[in-house]
């Protein structure tokens, strides 16, 4: 409690950015003993501002009918990557986690709460098709929890190892959804039909053609993009010290704005929706009939 304290008083009485940053670095910044990396977060905070704008996009074309389905549709092509790039940063950071247990659960939490409101509270409401019933809250939570609970059977796959061989676990079940293994659409390895006559294990990827999860991010392929990450960010960590031992300008914030972002990502996941439903509605709804009728 005493050092809790001394760390809070430093960092009040901090006078530069400089001092608030090297406060926080030595204080872990959440991140389990090594330095935070800075340029993480700010990857995270991009992935997450194109989220923001894809789902403004969806928004606008599916409930107050602004025509932006084309640009919708473009950016659909092109969601898929920065999600990757949201779970791979979160399998870094699992590295740096000082209770995945905890996280894992509080996440998880969550995300069941998220399925609750989307299937069974927001149709009530007269708002359909937005059921979540495996996004990557639920994606995020289950990779946490299987890592943390295995983790010394992951830790004795060397990282130079385990990283190419979750990035091709990764690639080779990418077509789970199409019915199919195989290694960029070579040599491909139909799956059985039956797999795919139930929603039962929906949660790694097969199901029904009628199944719906407006986000949906199962297990397989998007499980072994997190443990790359987590293999990636092993290799970010001396062995011995548990100390980062990248470069320096990877532990610099550059963007403060973006950085925020990417620290926060939870919270903004979670308010983001309801956040631009409420202001779009004041603009184009409340303002079309103020200003426009």
């Amino acid at each position: 409690m005493a050092k809790e304290k001394t760390y809070w008083t430093r960092l009040a009485n901090a006078n530069t950015p400089e001092e608030v940053d090297g406060i926080i670095a030595e204080g872990n910044g959440g991140m389990g003993g090594a330095k935070r990396l800075e340029m993480l977060d700010e990857f995270r905070g991009l992935a997450v501002i194109f989220m923001l704008v894809f789902h403004s996009v969806y928004l606008l074309n599916s409930f107050f009918g602004l025509g932006a389905g084309g640009a919708y549709a473009a950016m659909l092509k092109i969601q898929p990557a920065f999600a990757g790039l949201f779970i791979l940063i979160a399998g870094m950071a699992a590295r740096y986690s000082r209770d995945p247990v905890k996280r894992a659960g509080f996440i998880l939490a969550l995300a069941l709460g998220l399925s609750l409101v989307t299937i069974v509270v927001l149709p009530g409401m007269g708002f359909t098709g937005m059921n979540i019933a495996f996004g990557i809250l639920h994606l995020l939570s289950v990779s946490m929890l299987i890592f943390a609970l295995g983790q010394r059977f992951f830790d004795k796959i060397p990282s130079l190892l385990g990283a190419p061989l979750m990035l091709f676990l990764f690639c080779f079940t990418a077509m789970t959804a199409q019915g199919k293994f195989g290694l960029f659409g070579l040599w491909p390895v139909n799956l059985p039909a039956a797999l795919y006559e139930t929603n039962a294990l929906f949660f790694l990827g097969f199901h029904k053609p009628d199944f719906l999860s407006w986000d949906y991010f199962p297990l397989l392929p998007w499980f072994f993009l997190y443990m790359f990450g987590v293999y990636l960010g092993a290799l970010t960590l001396d062995k011995d010290s548990k100390e980062g031992k990248l470069p320096d300008f990877v532990y610099r914030r550059r963007f403060i704005v973006i950085s925020w972002i990417g620290r926060h990502a939870l919270a903004v996941y979670l308010l983001h929706l309801p956040a631009l439903y409420a202001l779009f509605y004041l603009v184009f709804d409340l303002g079309g009939r103020m200003f426009g009728e």
